[in-house]
């Protein structure tokens, strides 16, 4: 097991008891858990300013990868590449969940490790194209520790998946944790210490903190489905701390790391900006003249709701596709196009009303933007979209449509990606259902 001296047993041992998240191999059959932050398109638009062709080939490390739900989804999408995915963690009954799921799945591409990522770089493993570390850094002793040493096995041009709690939407989680705190004082069993648990939540005043977090945010951990171990792993867990934006880009700063485009994945991007929620024309020409980080301070305490900090680092700086490289190609999630063909309302005459990852973005419904619209075909450069880096509103178009998640940016030698619902498709037809 692991050598680091801020490695800690106790959460070691929470894992082992109460693995997490919880997860039945079998369900593998019926459909496949989505890790956003691992969604290859978005990987390569941020990362690899769109151009990386992911079928030749990658090294991934998922760095505490619990119950496999990034393991599982990253193999499935490199299945049939060239491709290895290590899946590492300290947890001997996660890890077996995890090689469970895979075995259900009959992937070929993953290889499981047993240890701590905090000594990663004694393992003789990677360079790393792509590290996932999801839920983990938040629960070490020493963050910083873990961040240095996933570094040191990333490549150059490599990228990390990364995701750590934020500060101001936990703030009624915080809350219980210390009065749990106080309340288990001398208790060791865990069992005992999560009916305590219970019986303390069912107790709280009805204008509690929590009960309007609860409600509001609706987290699976929150409402119970995770049972006894998503309450501990919220509530009760050995190690936990959280982050504001602000500090999360003093992290990166300090460890020589850039975060390419706007925190948050898809639509969450919008919830750090200011414009999201200022209306004062006045007040926000004045917070715009900031750097991006305190825009997004402000952003994120103007929410207020946010709980998890989702974003990307790499190594160098504008690793991410823009609207000005003319040799990209718009290219659409879904297979035909969660755009004109996908998902328009018609209720409104003058406009075609597109929704995804509860945003809607209405499309005045003129020949200009129909035809606009038409041409995001996937195959079509940025380049032959009519004086685009003239037309505001076609900027305006693409930006939203990849502010909502319908939308990603790639070089045209790139393969079009498959879809989450194909992906398992593939999955029951070619792999479950062969005999």
């Amino acid at each position: 097991m692991a050598k680091s001296k801020n490695y800690l047993k106790n959460v070691r041992e929470q894992y082992e008891d109460l693995p997490y998240p919880p997860r039945n191999p079998q369900d593998e059959k019926k459909g496949m858990f989505i890790a956003d932050v691992d969604f290859l398109p978005l990987v390569n638009q941020r990362c690899y300013q769109g151009k990386k062709d992911f079928t030749k080939g990658i090294n991934v490390l998922v760095a505490g990868g619990g119950t496999g739900d990034s393991t599982i989804y990253l193999a499935e999408q490199l299945r049939d590449t060239p491709s290895t995915i290590i899946h590492l963690d300290m947890s001997k009954a996660s890890v077996s969940i995890a090689k469970e799921r895979a075995k259900v799945r009959k992937l070929k591409n993953i290889q499981f490790v047993l240890g701590s990522l905090l000594d990663v770089e004694d393992m003789n493993i990677g360079p790393f194209d792509y590290i996932n570390c999801s839920g983990v850094l938040h629960h070490l002793e020493n963050p910083d520790a873990g961040l240095k040493a996933l570094k040191s096995v990333l490549k150059p041009d490599g990228c990390m998946g990364i995701m750590v709690y934020a500060l101001y939407g936990r703030t009624s989680v915080y809350q219980i944790q210390h009065l749990m705190r106080i309340v288990n004082e001398d208790v060791t069993d865990r069992q005992e210490k999560i009916d305590n648990l219970k019986k303390t939540l069912t107790s709280l005043a009805p204008a509690h903190w929590h009960n309007f977090w609860n409600k509001t945010m609706n987290t699976v951990d929150g409402s119970g489905k995770y049972g006894d171990n998503g309450l501990f792993d919220l509530f009760l867990h050995e190690q936990d701390r959280a982050y504001s934006i602000d500090e999360i880009y003093n992290w990166a700063e300090q460890n020589d790391l850039f975060i390419p485009s706007p925190p948050g994945l898809c639509a969450k991007s919008r919830f750090y900006m200011p414009e999201t929620y200022i209306k004062d024309k006045e007040l926000l020409e004045q917070i715009q003249k900031m750097p991006l980080p305190k825009q997004y301070a402000i952003g994120e305490i103007l929410n207020g709701h946010i709980i998890k900090h989702t974003f990307y680092l790499t190594n160098t700086e504008n690793t991410d596709a823009t609207l000005n490289d003319g040799t990209l190609v718009p290219t659409w999630v879904d297979d035909k196009g969660l755009g004109y063909e996908g998902l328009p309302s018609h209720s409104d005459p003058n406009h075609i009303t597109f929704r995804n990852n509860s945003i809607n973005f209405p499309v005045p419904k003129s020949k200009e933007n129909i035809a606009l619209l038409e041409k995001i075909d996937n195959k079509t450069p940025l380049s032959d979209f009519a004086d685009l880096t003239k037309n505001e509103f076609a900027k305006t178009l693409l930006t939203n449509f990849m502010s909502m998640g319908a939308l990603y940016l790639r070089a045209p030698k790139v393969p079009l990606h498959i879809n989450d619902k194909n992906l398992q498709n593939r999955f029951i037809k070619n792999i479950l259902k062969k005999k």
